[in-house]
């Protein structure tokens, strides 16, 4: 079937060659292949397209970091980002992007010696302290999601690996050591936000899990769409009765709006 996609893709983009959706949905297929380096060439090709929106942008850096190619899915996620700088999955796909490219630099710092050894944690400091504040971004969006907290301890704890004296790396980790305890005591998580609609009505979607709480336990939070200003257009608060421990519940905010929404971001109420 794949085969078969990727076929009425290629004789669509004959048809039509500047077809954008086309040629990202061609990717798409090439990737479930397992043709990485054709689909990465594809993606490559979109990126130099001019006038791309954020949307295509976030799509074309998803399928980058599919084909692991990261330092060109990095670049799609910015792109993305300068187009519309309040879209929390923009933040977080950067995040990991760079987060995973500290991996092969770890590799040669655990058998590095002397300046080899300054020269990989020179590399290393930047990308640390950029995962740090997208990690600290994500927060005012997303700030009970334990994926973001892992991602901000670990590049607190980057950023001590690599600093250049004792005092400096030593105040890097003990903050390290705060997120994770905040990361243990968490009570619930939200592990899932997504936005929907048309015709001017917005629902934003989401999924909770217990951690702590009785079951019943009152989660209260506060939902907000964000327009292209990063000012809330609508805001709707939720209360979610806890569900069984480790266990997930849904919940949902819907919104009539007059203007495009950029992102959402919620908080949690005492």
């Amino acid at each position: 079937r794949d085969e078969e996609a990727a076929q009425a893709y290629r004789d669509y983009l004959g048809r039509e060659p500047g077809n954008l959706t086309a040629k990202i949905n061609l990717a798409v297929v090439l990737i479930r292949q397992g043709k990485a380096a054709e689909a990465s060439q594809t993606y490559t090709e979109l990126l130099a397209q001019p006038d791309l929106s954020a949307d295509e942008y976030f799509r074309i850096g998803v399928g980058l970091f599919r084909a692991e190619d990261y330092p060109r899915a990095g670049e799609a996620f910015r792109k993305a980002l300068q187009l519309n700088p309040h879209h929390r999955d923009s933040y977080y796909n950067l995040a990991q992007t760079l987060y995973v490219r500290t991996s092969p630099l770890e590799d040669a710092r655990a058998k590095a010696k002397g300046d080899e050894l300054k020269k990989v944690n020179a590399e290393l400091g930047p990308l640390y302290g950029e995962v740090r504040q997208l990690a600290e971004k994500l927060r005012e969006y997303d700030p009970a999601n334990r994926n973001v907290l892992a991602l901000l301890a670990r590049a607190y704890r980057g950023l001590g690996d690599a600093a250049a004296d004792v005092k400096t790396g030593d105040q890097w980790k003990l903050k390290a050591v705060g997120v994770l305890t905040l990361y243990q005591e968490m009570p619930f998580e939200v592990v899932e936000l997504s936005l929907s609609g048309a015709e001017g009505e917005v629902a934003l979607k989401g999924t909770l899990q217990n951690l702590k709480l009785k079951q019943g336990e009152p989660i209260k939070l506060r939902l907000s769409l964000l327009g292209a200003t990063g000012a809330a257009v609508a805001t709707q608060e939720v209360t979610v009765p806890a569900p069984a421990a480790e266990e997930t519940t849904t919940f949902e905010a819907k919104a009539k709006v007059q203007e495009g929404v950029a992102g959402w971001k919620y908080e949690v109420l005492p």
